[in-house]
């Protein structure tokens, strides 16, 4: 165990001697590729615009594979190595949130990058998203975020779910889609919202807790907004392209909306407010939008084979 510390040790602080300007911006430019705002845009363009199936599969992977990786950083509470090396300095901190195993990053990555490669199986694309990966975890120890373990952890958490998780959700049938996932949404809502309470009392410590509320109130929305589009709505990513950019567009005006909420929000109600709007931006990608979208004729309709007559009019 020691040996291995020592060993990690040296590997994070020949990252930080060698560090540069020029590759300062390069780790900082690459790492961005496995955080949420670039992550979420890419993932509602397909499931709004490209492939509603795929996409649908690679965005409910993604956020249960988070939730996994949060529950994980909470059970384990790996320190941050640039809190317990001396002279090592961190670099991009904002983003280093939590505990540090494993990787929120790689495990980002690892998971979406790996379900389109999956998903779409075109070499050029999967060699593109393969060497993504590997920049993005690498990019996290040079910044000194994280362990090496740390970035392992998230290379073999983000695998297991895209050759596993990623399949149940593609093929998932419409029966499923409508009952099962809204229960499993519930659940996940139910336990963010009690991790909000708790939170904002001061009862558990915010580092364990605070994305993996933010999680759950994410596969709240995602999962029940799912299960409430397929048994309701139908929508279909058909249409020119002029539609579809047009369409998308107005949806990212919709989670820019969402997310700027929290300017007005009061300080004292952070964490339920917090899980107010991860909870609605999930909502609002997989059911408020096409739900309007229908509405404004920037979706094609089409009800569901398994209940043509429940649909919003």
């Amino acid at each position: 165990m020691a040996y291995t510390l020592v060993m990690q040790t040296q590997i994070l602080m020949f990252f930080h001697n060698h560090a540069t300007p020029f590759l300062d911006v390069l780790a900082e430019f690459l790492t961005m590729f496995g955080e949420s705002t670039l992550v979420v845009l890419i993932a509602i363009m397909i499931y709004w615009c490209i492939d509603k199936k795929k996409g649908f599969a690679i965005s409910m992977v993604l956020v249960t594979s988070l939730a996994g990786m949060n529950i994980i950083k909470t059970i384990v509470r790996i320190p941050r190595p640039f809190t317990v090396i001396e002279g090592l300095g961190g670099k991009r901190l904002e983003t280093a949130t939590g505990y540090s195993f494993p990787s929120g990053h790689t495990t980002t990555a690892t998971t979406f990058y790996g379900s389109i490669a999956k998903a779409f199986k075109k070499k050029p694309l999967s060699i593109v998203c393969i060497i993504l990966i590997a920049l993005i975890g690498l990019s996290r120890l040079y910044l000194c975020v994280h362990w090496p373990t740390d970035v392992l952890g998230g290379l073999v958490l983000g695998t297991l779910m895209v050759l596993f998780a990623y399949p149940l959700f593609l093929k998932m049938d419409t029966f499923q889609k409508g009952t099962t996932l809204p229960l499993i949404g519930i659940v996940s809502g139910v336990a963010s919202l009690f991790m909000a309470i708790l939170l904002s009392a001061g009862k558990v410590e915010a580092i364990a807790f605070s994305d993996l509320m933010k999680n759950l109130a994410i596969c709240f929305g995602c999962f029940c907004g799912a299960g409430l589009e397929t048994r309701y709505i139908g929508f279909s990513v058909e249409g020119t392209t002029k539609k579809k950019v047009v369409r998308y567009l107005i949806g990212v005006v919709g989670v820019l909306i969402v997310l700027a909420i929290k300017a007005i929000i009061p300080a004292s109600l952070y964490y339920p407010g917090a899980f107010f709007r991860y909870a609605l931006l999930g909502f609002w990608v997989t059911f408020f939008y096409p739900l309007l979208g229908v509405k404004w004729n920037l979706f094609t309709k089409e009800a569901p084979a398994s209940s043509p007559d429940t649909t919003f009019r």
